[in-house]
């Protein structure tokens, strides 16, 4: 954990390698298989703020006109 933190990878990237394992680890403790999972208190790093994803105008107009050919006449003026 220590070297992936030091590596500087995004405090998501962190997440999803160590998920991934708690999740196998948990279910092999569940089924018998292992006899503890270590990661347990492990800490992972916290992800801050999200990216806001703005369309430009023309993926704007593509998604209204994908919405007339799809949505009910009259609820399309």
């Amino acid at each position: 954990m220590d070297g992936l933190k030091a590596s500087g990878l995004a405090a998501s990237t962190v997440q999803c390698s160590i998920l991934p394992l708690r999740a196998i680890y948990r279910r092999a403790i569940a089924r018998r298989d292992v006899a503890m999972n270590p990661t347990t208190g492990v800490e992972v790093p916290a992800v801050r703020g999200g990216r806001d994803r703005i369309t430009s105008p023309k993926e704007a107009q593509q998604l209204i006109d994908a919405g007339r050919d799809t949505a009910e006449p009259s609820l399309v003026s």
